[in-house]
């Protein structure tokens, strides 16, 4: 019998593509707000479990869609063309 190699496994982009998705779903990057009247998107926190977030510290959704957007970008420019 054949063995499968798993590193066939490990060498497909789409795994990790998938992994760094449901990162960036998974921890997300928190909002605060700030008493500046010219901050419109609030402050960045840093980031924090999604189950975390409540009304206090909110999920910066401009950041989740530079993530989603940068890592998309990336898996396009390096993905293989048959």
């Amino acid at each position: 019998m054949k063995k499968k190699s798993s590193f066939k496994l490990f060498s497909d982009l789409r795994l990790y593509y998938v992994v760094a998705l449901a990162v960036i779903f998974i921890w997300v990057p928190i909002q605060g707000f700030s008493n500046r009247s010219d901050n419109f998107y609030g402050t960045f926190l840093g980031y924090d479990w999604i189950w975390t977030t409540d009304e206090k510290y909110p999920i910066h959704y401009v950041f989740l869609g530079l993530e989603f957007i940068f890592i998309t970008t990336i898996f396009i420019l390096f993905k293989k063309k048959n």
